[in-house]
Parts: structure tokens; sequence; C-alpha cells
């Protein structure tokens, strides 16, 4: 919250959002802590989220409810306010094309949002693939997205520079390094 308010005071962002997803849906459902339980599935597939969640509610139903709703409102939240770009994207961005870095994206997300938020912030030529989690069999926190992406840009795991912003791909990412 604090890097929103310097966002919004150094007129980096004209607003800031403070609902979250997890938070309505969970508030909808009678979920408590639907919040902190986001977190830990953060970075995973919507498949493999509805299984997390199945485990700790031991209700499957509820489970996949919980999962849609989270979709159907980030959906709303993507579709209906500005896409915020994290600060210094663009100058790494910048600089790994400046200095010949091969860049890939590896993301849980859906194709259609990646492409669509490359698109937005006119990025789509910066990048020499695009993976997708949902186009593998294994999600995170299994390190299958980086090994094809490694694979695809013909390089060793080891010399990858992973940024990322979820636990599941940090654990990702230390499994694909242990896993070459």
């Amino acid at each position: 919250m604090a890097m929103a308010v310097t966002a919004f005071k150094n007129d980096e962002v004209n607003r800031i959002i403070l609902t979250r997803p997890a938070i309505e849906a969970g508030e909808k459902l009678g979920i408590a802590d639907a919040d902190g339980l986001y977190f830990k599935s953060l970075g995973m597939t919507y498949e493999n989220m509805t299984r997390f969640y199945a485990g700790l509610f031991n209700d499957e139903k509820l489970a996949k409810e919980f999962v849609r709703q989270i979709s159907e409102i980030s959906m709303y939240i993507y579709e209906n306010e500005p896409l915020g770009i994290k600060p210094g994207l663009m100058e790494l961005v910048d600089y790994l094309e400046e200095n010949n870095f091969t860049k890939a994206i590896a993301s849980s997300a859906p194709l259609y949002e990646i492409s669509d938020h490359l698109a937005k912030c006119s990025l789509t030529a910066s990048f020499r693939t695009i993976i997708s989690g949902h186009e593998l069999k294994h999600g995170k926190p299994a390190p299958d997205i980086y090994l094809l992406a490694a694979d695809t840009l013909k390089v060793k795991p080891e010399n990858m520079l992973v940024l990322e912003d979820s636990v599941f791909g940090i654990i990702k990412t230390i499994t694909c390094y242990y896993e070459k």
C-alpha cells in the first residue's frame, strides 16, 4: 500500500484501487482470510488453485466457486481499470534490449491475458517468446515453464536471469536450477 501511495504522490498513477479479487470473493462466500489464502496460491494456474483450495476447504464446489469469482472480479478490474506498470519495468526492458539480452515471458496467466498486457504496454515485440502455464501439464511450483523457456531460448537454466513476483514462482525457479 505504501508503494501505491508513493506512486500516487509522484503522479506515476492517477488512482489507487483498494479492492482485491480474493477479498471480494471471500466476503461473498464467507471465506475467512481469503486474501492470505490467495497470496499462498499466487502464480498458480486456475486449475492448480482449485485443487489447492479444495484441499484447504475440504469442498471442491466451494473451491471452484472461489476461483471462478476471483477470475471474474479480476477480469472486470482488468477490463475497466488502467493497467498498472511496475515502476522501473520500462527502464529494465530498455536496458536489456540495449545490452542484447534475449527475453521471454513465462507466466501462469492465460496467453490471451499475457498478450493483451504486453500490447497495452507496447512491449509485445520486446520478447522472443511468450509461454503460458496454461499450455503445460504441470504449473507452479513445478519448474516446467522455466525449463521450456530455457529450451526455447537455447540457454541453460543456470544461465537464466529470472524476475519473479510470486512465492510459487520463486520456488519454481529454484527447483528449475536443481532439476536441470
